[in-house]
């Protein structure tokens, strides 16, 4: 069965986003990397996250994935999907992320942690 990047469950599409807000900010991949193991901050439960870690520091983005949801199945199916879709694909989940919506709260917040972010040639496209 072929995965669709417009048809995959939304944590996992946020998940993607915010591995993909990471590299368009010039983090290099061995300093991404996506957790099924992360306390949420806000409810205390373990959920998936992507994070971040560079710098000598941590940002963690995570993403409640309903129990019925397979992660390791869902993750690795999404990031598939990912890795082979279009263009247009990409574009469509990347602009409908949180992150994006949010992309100003969530350069502020990496800020207040401490990061410091060079490349910001690719942050709107």
């Amino acid at each position: 069965m072929t995965v669709n990047l417009r048809t995959i469950h939304p944590a996992l599409a946020e998940l993607i986003a915010a591995c993909e807000a990471f590299r368009r900010l010039g983090f290099p991949p061995e300093e991404i990397f996506v957790t099924p193991t992360a306390t949420c901050p806000a409810t205390g439960k373990i959920v998936p996250a992507a994070v971040l870690r560079a710098q000598g520091l941590q940002f963690v983005v995570t993403a409640p994935v309903p129990y019925h949801l397979d992660f390791e199945k869902g993750w690795t199916d999404a990031i598939g999907a990912w890795n082979t879709a279009s263009n247009a694909d990409c574009d469509f989940l990347w602009f409908r992320s949180s992150i994006f919506k949010n992309k100003v709260a969530f350069l502020l917040s990496l800020y207040a942690k401490g990061f410091k972010i060079t490349a910001r040639n690719e942050w709107a496209n």
